[in-house]
This record gives C-alpha cells, structure tokens and sequence, in this order.
C-alpha cells in the first residue's frame, strides 16, 4: 500500500511541475513575443513599408496639395490627372534617409519612384513602450509630381477664332494679349475698325496637350510658329477677287501713268485716274494736290510689266484691301530700266461700283 501511494504522490507532483512548467513558459512565451513585437514595431523601416504599402494614388495627390489643386481642371479633369500620375508610377516606391536631417526621434525619408524623386515624408517616435523601445508613426508625407507638367502652350489667332483644349473651347480667360495687329493691315489702324489677333495660353496640365483652331465656320486651321497670319485674312469669294483684280489692274495702270507724266498730259492722266477713286475722297484730294511737282517727265515711257496680287481681303461689308506687287519697264536715258512696286489698296463699293478709297505704298 505504501508503495502504490508514494507512486501516486510521485505522479501527482510531475503533473503539477509539468503544469508549473508549461505555464512558467506560456508566460515566458508570451513575454518574448511581446518583446519581439515592441522591437518590430520599433524599428523605422517596418512603420515606413507598412505605410508605403498601404499608399494610394489618390492619397499621394492629396498629399500633394496646393499643387494639384492648381492644376487647370478645366481642361484635364482630376480623374484624367490622377490617372496620368498613376501611370507614371512604373516601378515600386523606395526611400532613404536625409542623413543630415534625422534625429535618435525624427527621421525624415526621401521618396523616390525609380530615380525620380516624388516627395518625402516625416516619421517621429511618438512613445516609449515598456521595454524602452520608441513607437513610430508617419506624422507628415509630402509630394512632388510638378515634373510631369507640359510646357504651356499658346497660339495667336484672328479674333473671331475658336481654340480647344481635349474638345473644350477656350473662353476669354486663357486669352494673354489681344488687339494685336497683322502686319498686312498696320498702316491702316489710325483709319478703319479693323481685324485685330489675339494670343490664348494655357498651362498648368500634365503631360503634352495640343490646341486645336478652328474658323468661324468650324472649320480645323492648322497653325504653327512658322505660319503667316496674313494668310488668314484672305476671305473673298472667287466673284469678289476678280472684281478687285480689275480695279487694281485698271488703277495701277492709270496710276503709273499719272506719275510719270511721260506722255505730257498730266491732267487728263489725273481724270483717268480719277475714274477708278472715290469722287471727291481724300486720296482723289491728295492726288490733285500733287499735280504741279509732276510737270516735267522723268523718263519716255513707263508701262506695267506685271501685277500680283498677293491678298484679298474683305474689311466689312463694303471694304476690301489688295495687296500687290507690280513691276514697270520704264524707258529713259539709259534704255530699259525695271523696278518693282509694292502697293496695299483699300477699295470700297459706292454707287458707282468698287473704287480706290485709300493706298500706301511699301
């Protein structure tokens, strides 16, 4: 009996060690992952890849305001932009550490998407658990994606020009100059309502946007640097450019007449002359006035070789302008002798027909 008692005492005592035991290293156990884990979560690199990871587009794009908030949203909306941003992300986030700027409870990490840097962010150790080891969290994240803007754009265009933007018409807001001048008109300002340009720009747009221009009749007009905005005046009918192109031949025939004098009678040249201009209008005026310093010829004869008209133009309802060169052989002393003439006509529709109000020569 006392031997089967002392066994059983002997097997109650290794139960109750074997329960001490397990129990002494559960908590030992326990102890040590909880320690672990302190020391996980107290190390910097587990807070910034668990941030990363849990890091979207759109969270980036609000950490990048007020940038991205300037971005001209009417032509490239903020879903069009973040998709443009998210595309750019090709290749994992990485980051490194400002040496210079990072402290024992600061640390302050440079991001980077390939070689492209997009922004940093600021992590602090905000506690000290029970084991001494500091808690970090991200308390700041910065970003930078300005590299992806396109350059500005602008065109300059006739006024009564439309421009787009991804199918969006351009309001006044986006024009930066306007009555500008065309070249082929600029004598004429002082004197007439004419057509003026105006320049439009737009910026602050990711990636290349191209404008597009369009006529008053819808039309698509392709302009570059390189094109000639006096081009774009030339708006008459075949009917009206032949009309024009009779009184401007007529005129300068009659006009090369008159100021040679070669044939002696400079006042019937003046009334011959006079039947292509605006009766009683202040060239016919200017025209009378300069008779007496053409009485002596300077030369036999003077005939036109050639006229080119190089634009027509329509003003207004009434007004044209021609611009054309003409070349006169003139015979003199020294034989045949050629020059060219550039001259800019303005005609207008009387009652009499189409007549020569104003010209400038050039």
């Amino acid at each position: 009996m006392a031997k089967k008692r002392g066994s059983h005492i002997f097997f109650v005592g290794m139960v109750i060690y074997a329960v001490i035991f397990l129990a002494l290293t559960a908590v030992g156990l326990k102890f040590f992952w909880d320690f672990i884990e302190a020391y996980e979560q107290s190390r910097p690199k587990n807070t910034a890849n668990a941030y990363l990871e849990a890091l979207t587009v759109e969270k980036m794009c609000a950490g990048a305001e007020p940038w991205f908030s300037q971005l001209d949203h009417s032509i490239q909306s903020e879903e069009a932009c973040i998709g443009i941003i998210r595309d750019s992300m090709g290749e994992d986030i990485t980051y490194a550490k400002k040496a210079g700027e990072c402290t024992d409870t600061r640390q302050i990490l440079v991001l980077r998407c390939g070689k492209q840097v997009i922004g940093q962010m600021t992590m602090d150790a905000v506690e000290t658990d029970k084991y001494g080891f500091s808690r970090w969290e991200v308390t700041d994240a910065e970003f930078d994606f300005s590299y992806l803007e396109g350059k500005p754009v602008s065109v300059t265009v006739p006024q009564a020009y439309t421009v787009s933007i991804n199918g969006r018409v351009l309001d006044e807001s986006y024009i930066t100059e306007s009555g500008i001048h065309y070249a082929l008109l600029e004598e004429f300002y002082d004197q007439y309502t004419l057509p003026t340009m105006v320049t439009y720009q737009a910026d602050r747009f990711l990636g290349a946007l191209s404008l597009e221009v369009s006529d008053p009749d819808g039309n698509p007009v392709s302009i570059g640097e390189d094109t000639d905005r006096n081009a774009l005046l030339n708006n008459c009918t075949e009917a009206e450019q032949e009309e024009l192109k009779k009184l401007t031949e007529g005129f300068l025939e009659k006009y090369v007449q008159y100021c040679s004098s070669a044939n002696g009678a400079i006042t019937r040249n003046y009334y011959q002359l006079k039947a292509y201009l605006v009766p009683d209008g202040v060239l016919a005026q200017r025209l009378l006035s300069a008779i007496d310093g053409l009485q002596w010829a300077q030369s036999y004869s003077d005939r036109i070789h050639s006229v080119q008209i190089h634009h027509y133009v329509r003003l207004d309802a009434q007004r044209y302008l021609c611009d054309a060169t003409y070349v006169v052989d003139t015979y003199g002393l020294k034989g045949l002798v050629q020059t060219t003439n550039h001259i800019k006509i303005i005609a207008v529709q009387t009652e009499s027909g189409l007549r020569v109000e104003a010209m400038t020569s050039y």
